[in-house]
């Protein structure tokens, strides 16, 4: 009994080695899975806006991460801090021109290192409404992009600008329909005690979609200081309207869900629509109407 117990025993004991030198071990069907290899593409961002002296457009790649990026990386070697570019894949060798397609007027926009991003004067180069304009990028063996925009006539509604003592009201004259959407910068200062006081920006998306009676409103409540025993409302220093196509709506409005999911495991993202033909980003018009100072 007592040798059959030690030949067990002893079995076992070889199991167990064998059970701990296999998990030890890499395993080999993971090492044998191929991960799909992405090819990068171009990312443009250009908002056109006639009221606006200079005009910027964005140019990246996307970063895959089973891509072969040695061309991107190879065309940061001539620039001063490559690192800045990198981590987001800012382009700053690309070929981007713009051409007013009425008069067939060309300009070759040149990359600026100081704001990251291909810029041009409307003097040299102006913007007019009711014109349509192409612009094209090209980098490398990469996929050029090729998108046209027209900056139609816009129409500037009434605004209204009630600053009361704990919240700020921005009524806009609009109705429902045809639907419209607006971007509003909203600039204040604040007194937060003893960090003194503070210029605050914040960005509001809207549609006409929420009008009502033919007023979209605004509301931006002040928040309430918890050092001070006298509560002082913010002061309203500018508003900036803009108005957007559709497409510029939902593309900020999904980029502005993204960044408030942050690092949430439990958010769902929101699906960010590509408005570029092969390639990533946005091509659309903006119109700048006024900076209400009350």
């Amino acid at each position: 009994m007592k040798h059959l117990f030690r030949t067990i025993s002893c079995i076992g004991g070889l199991l167990l080695l064998g059970l701990y030198f296999a998990a030890c071990n890499p395993i080999s069907v993971a090492d044998d899975v191929e991960t799909p290899v992405v090819a990068p593409k171009l990312v443009l961002q250009a908002l056109l806006c006639p009221q606006n002296t200079m005009q910027s457009l964005h140019v990246l790649t996307t970063l895959p991460l089973n891509a072969d990026l040695e061309e991107y990386y190879r065309a940061l070697d001539k620039v001063r801090d490559p690192w800045r570019m990198a981590t987001d894949g800012i382009i700053p060798s690309a070929l981007v021109r713009i051409t007013n397609l009425e008069t067939q007027a060309e300009l070759t926009v040149p990359f600026q290192i100081d704001t990251l991003c291909y810029t041009f004067h409307t003097k040299d180069f102006p913007l007019t409404e009711g014109t349509r304009y192409r612009i094209n990028v090209d980098f490398g063996s990469y996929p050029p992009l090729e998108e046209e925009v027209t900056i139609a006539a816009a129409t500037r509604p009434e605004v209204e600008v009630l600053n009361q003592s704990l919240a700020t009201f921005v009524r806009f004259y609009v109705p429902r329909e045809p639907r419209r959407y607006f971007c509003v910068y909203t600039y204040t200062t604040r007194n937060d005690g003893w960090l003194g006081e503070r210029a605050r920006v914040k960005v509001d998306y809207l549609s006409s979609e929420t009008s009502y009676d033919g007023v979209l409103t605004l509301r931006s409540k002040s928040k309430l200081n918890p050092f001070e025993t006298q509560q002082t409302p913010p002061k309203l220093d500018s508003l900036i309207i803009y108005e957007i196509d559709g497409r510029t709506y939902r593309y900020f409005q999904a980029l502005n869900k993204n960044e408030e999911v942050g690092n949430n495991p439990f958010a769902a993202p929101a699906i960010l629509e590509n408005f570029v033909k092969d390639g990533f980003g946005l091509v659309a018009p903006l119109w700048r109407y006024k900076t209400i100072v009350p």
